[in-house]
């Protein structure tokens, strides 16, 4: 259900406040009646090197709705990256924090900065019925998120009509969570999860706005099939409704007499975790995604993802390695949203994206500090020229776990 614009709260800090309060008078009523309160902190801060923060195109493109050929800049640079999680619980409340973003500190780089706060809160019932475990959350969370809207070809911040809107992807987002979870028997465990939030962007004059809400529901079957091996199986469905962002026609034209735009996303997981005796696991995953644009479907497009996830360990140490397979496929789309080439005339393609990405994270522990060295590379080929890109990082921080 959307919340009014003027009914929306316009600050982070009061949702902080109010969420914190709530969680703090159910924390107090706990502890009144005797239970104890936990609190685990996860603290990661690095250096590390991007070769790519605005994924610049690879190759130089014409620009269909410039008119001009462009010859994209590839800019690198240093960058810091930060993440906070933390967890509050008592027998029937939670209040859990998650930051997650990169400091950009050259003049060049900065408009790569990017930030995501989340908060959230609410009631937990933690039941064992036997040996079995079953628990269900509820509550409320609130998010902010901070990025700019660049120009990929320059890194520059974006404009439009000579018009600055750089803030076009900064939003704010009110919403809630429910979160099942069944440990049935020896064999199944059940999960089931629907979340609905209404994100506010930042206006940009001149310019449709990103506001909209968002419903989903997932679930998912883990299978303990055998001592070494489990499986698993996923499926969720979300909706995506616009306020004022126009659904296009089968031309790519978004007319102002368009219906708003409106996504419907299902998506099908599988996957099979190997875990030994010792430290060593591995996780193969697939997930495909079918996404219907429900006007014309002009936009509607099919994904496959593939992954693979191998951990090694010792006493001290963690090794992982990690690599992964997208595909994207649009129905009707067309690049640049013209159905022929204004250069020459012909028929211009529709939209499709490959990307390969992997990577590894070694982690060496001591106490509560923990080192981490890492590094991902990733490189992704389309149809449209503006979004093939090759990019590497190189990170070497710590972690600080409480």
């Amino acid at each position: 259900m959307k919340i009014p614009t003027e009914c929306r709260v316009p600050t982070m800090l009061s949702v902080g406040i109010l969420l914190l309060s709530i969680s703090a008078g159910a924390v107090a009523d706990d502890e009144q009646e005797g239970s104890s309160a936990s609190h685990t902190v996860s603290f990661d801060y690095g250096i590390g090197y991007d070769s790519n923060p605005f994924l610049a195109p690879s190759e130089s493109y014409y620009d269909q709705n410039a008119g001009q050929v462009v010859q994209p800049v590839s800019i690198s640079g240093l960058f810091s990256p930060i993440r906070l999680d933390g967890l509050m619980t008592t027998r029937h409340s939670f209040v859990s924090y998650h930051l997650d973003g990169d400091i950009y500190p050259s003049t060049e780089t900065r408009n790569a900065e990017n930030f995501s706060l989340r908060l959230a809160t609410g009631l937990k019932l933690d039941l064992e019925k036997g040996r079995f475990e079953r628990s269900f959350r509820f509550g409320p969370h609130a998010v902010q998120n901070k990025e700019v809207y660049y120009d990929r070809d320059t890194g520059l911040a974006g404009q439009s009509g000579g018009v600055d809107v750089s803030d076009r992807y900064e939003y704010r987002a009110l919403g809630g969570t429910m979160d099942l979870e069944l440990e049935l028997n020896r064999v199944v465990d059940f999960s089931l999860e629907g979340t609905a939030e209404s994100r506010d962007y930042e206006q940009v004059e001149g310019l449709e706005s990103f506001d909209h809400d968002i419903v989903k529901a997932e679930t998912r079957i883990d299978l303990r099939l055998a001592r070494p091996a489990s499986l698993f199986l996923g499926y969720g469905y979300q909706i995506r409704s616009y306020e004022e962002r126009h659904a296009r026609d089968l031309d790519g034209d978004s007319a102002d007499d368009n219906p708003a735009l409106e996504y419907s996303y299902a998506a099908r997981e599988a996957g099979i975790r190997f875990r030994s005796s010792g430290r060593w696991r591995m996780v193969i995953a697939w997930e495909r995604i079918d996404r219907t644009d429900e006007y014309l479907g002009y936009n509607d497009y099919v994904e496959n993802r593939y992954k693979l996830r191998q951990t090694f360990g010792g006493r001290r140490w963690t090794l992982e390695l990690f690599g992964g397979y997208r595909e994207r496929a649009f129905a009707r789309a067309f690049i640049f949203d013209k159905p022929t080439s204004p250069e020459d005339g012909e028929p211009n393609p529709l939209k499709a994206y490959e990307k390969a990405d992997g990577g590894f994270e070694l982690e060496i522990a001591w106490n509560h500090f923990h080192l981490v060295i890492g590094g991902r590379n990733e490189e992704q080929e389309t149809t449209d020229p503006r979004f093939g890109y090759v990019r590497s990082q190189a990170t070497i921080g710590g972690r600080w776990v409480y």
